[in-house]
């Protein structure tokens, strides 16, 4: 069964509030009478969003088209790990361009020393595993760094 996109919403704000059940369930029944979302009334799903917000919840908006988004699955395991690596440090946000651009962008930079002068851009065409270490290995300790940058926060 489909969930609508105000239910999805609510549950969405939950998980990013961070509520436990017992204080979801709370917070549906004195916003609403409810102690479920399942059979509320649109409108009732919305005075529960404006709550959320009420408490500082803040929707994200998708502002990146699907095309920046998408990165496909590479055929080698190598360049599919630097794909997952990219994805997984644009999350974390510890990059200014999170997109296939970016990642290409990154890829050339670091290949530029052994295959001069442009280095070589796409992980699907890299062959050699130097090549894939040269970009594995400091993706790794990027994703480290950030994560240690988030813990000390």
């Amino acid at each position: 069964m489909a969930r609508d996109a105000l239910l999805a919403q609510i549950h969405i704000a939950k998980k990013e509030v961070g509520m436990d059940d017992d204080t979801y369930r709370l917070f549906l029944e004195n916003t609403t009478g409810r102690t479920s979302s399942k059979g509320m009334s649109d409108r009732m799903k919305r005075s529960v969003i404006t709550a959320f917000k009420d408490k500082g919840w803040k929707p994200s908006t998708r502002k990146k088209s699907a095309k920046q988004r998408y990165i496909p699955k590479a055929n080698d395991a190598r360049a599919r790990m630097i794909f997952g690596l990219w994805t997984e440090l644009g999350k974390l946000g510890g990059l200014d361009k999170p997109n296939r651009a970016g990642l290409f962008s990154f890829c050339r930079r670091m290949t530029k020393e052994r295959h001069a002068p442009d280095g070589i851009d796409n992980p699907d065409w890299l062959t050699e595993n130097e090549d894939f270490d040269s970009i594995i290995i400091p993706l790794k300790r990027m994703i480290e760094r950030r994560e240690l940058e988030i813990l000390n926060k």
